[in-house]
């Protein structure tokens, strides 16, 4: 680590110059460092590592003064960028696992969904003998008033084929309430009196929610 100023000397032997020309190049390689005090021969734009410090301090001159633009820590060999906003990792959270904020703003006049975003919920409609009733009842374990979209999806009784609620008039919600979801097909339909939807065993399709907290 050195300092030396690479401007050149007059009557400079030729192994004066190449000395110089070593000290210079080392005096480049290590950021002018080696030294409490800054580099006499600065010009802006010169880089200085302020070794004097602890942690170094790498400096650069803007024609007025030195600015410090990096911490080195050379034991743990790290870097961190001055005047940079750090998060603490070590932050220990609350129950609902939330990271309490020094500063900032928090608005609080959104609502659940739009703090929190909707979530989804997949039931098992159950047995539907789609030929022998137009209707199924399902409970969906959920609060009412936090329940937003209600669709659903059948399949044959081979299970070789689906659709789903909305399809051509014939499949619909009718109705959801504190408990239960009630699903519909049309009479006359393409599900009425249709052997491949009138097994009592099988678990008929998959009710969506989507619901707020």
């Amino acid at each position: 680590m050195s300092q030396k100023n690479p401007k050149g000397y007059i009557d400079e032997t030729g192994q004066d110059f190449v000395t110089r020309l070593n000290e210079v190049g080392d005096a480049l390689l290590t950021c002018h460092s080696g030294s409490s005090s800054a580099p006499s021969y600065k010009l802006a734009g010169t880089i200085w590592l302020d070794t004097a410090a602890t942690p170094w301090l790498l400096k650069q001159y803007d024609g007025t003064d030195w600015i410090t633009l990096f911490s080195v820590n050379a034991t743990t060999n790290a870097a961190q960028a001055q005047d940079s906003d750090t998060v603490d990792g070590a932050d220990a959270g609350n129950a609902s696992g939330n990271v309490g904020l020094a500063n900032g703003t928090i608005c609080t006049n959104l609502n659940a969904e739009q703090h929190n975003g909707r979530k989804t919920k997949e039931i098992e409609i159950g047995v539907w003998n789609m030929d022998g009733f137009d209707t199924v009842v399902v409970g969906h374990g959920l609060t009412y008033s936090k329940i937003r979209e209600v669709t659903f999806a059948i399949r044959n009784d081979a299970d070789t084929k689906g659709s789903q609620s909305g399809q051509q008039d014939e499949l619909w919600v009718v109705r959801w309430d504190s408990t239960n979801v009630i699903l519909a097909r049309k009479n006359g339909g393409v599900f009425d009196a249709d052997a491949d939807y009138d097994d009592n065993s099988i678990n008929r399709g998959w009710i969506t929610i989507e619901y707020v907290l």
